[in-house]
């Protein structure tokens, strides 16, 4: 994790990246631990995707972001179009997912 800078209220403004799942699952999605964190994230500002595919939020906890990766590079209205999640077992392993946050 990187820690970018530092906000009034001894918020601190974070970056963290993960290599992507070898074997992308549902039921399960990623996970991104914002490690110099020692309290909870208190906002999500961005997601970034080496594969420009999107990112959306699936839950926060305290420091773990879980989320899901839309798109799988297929015009838009085709099976599989760009809003659609990944399937199960997509090797998504060659990628980097980035967040940046803020908190304490």
């Amino acid at each position: 994790m990187t820690v970018l800078g530092r906000l009034p209220g001894g918020f601190l403004l974070v970056e963290q990246s993960v290599a992507g799942p070898a074997s992308y699952a549902t039921a399960s999605p990623p996970t991104i631990i914002f490690t110099d964190l020692s309290q909870n994230v208190e906002q999500v500002l961005s997601f970034t995707a080496s594969d420009e595919r999107q990112m959306t939020l699936a839950g926060l906890s305290g420091r773990t972001l879980t989320f899901r990766v839309r798109g799988d590079n297929n015009p838009i209205g085709t099976a599989g179009d760009p809003g659609d999640e990944v399937a199960d077992t997509t090797n998504l392993s060659g990628n980097t997912y980035r967040a940046l946050a803020y908190g304490r």
